[in-house]
């Protein structure tokens, strides 16, 4: 995936493919497991599967709306590598 806002985007190392879109991707959402065990794209494993951020989003809509219940997190840096 190429974006063309990033200047280096398309040399910067993507060590992730998400399971559900097959984008590659670098950064690393923390969910709840019981949130995760929702949404996770391999329900067979326990807490097993890798989402890109836009699925992650996607599924917690989707789940949002079947729920009939509205939800909002707040994104925190944990830490930096």
């Amino acid at each position: 995936m190429s974006n063309p806002l990033i200047t280096g985007y398309d040399d910067f190392k993507h060590n992730c493919i998400c399971q559900s879109c097959g984008e590659q991707f670098s950064i690393d959402l923390l969910i709840p497991d019981e949130l995760w065990a929702k949404i996770t794209p391999k329900p067979e494993t326990d807490g097993g599967g890798l989402l890109c951020g836009s699925c992650i989003m996607k599924r917690l809509e989707k789940l949002a709306y079947e729920d009939g219940k509205y939800d909002y997190w707040k994104l925190t840096k944990d830490y930096e590598v």
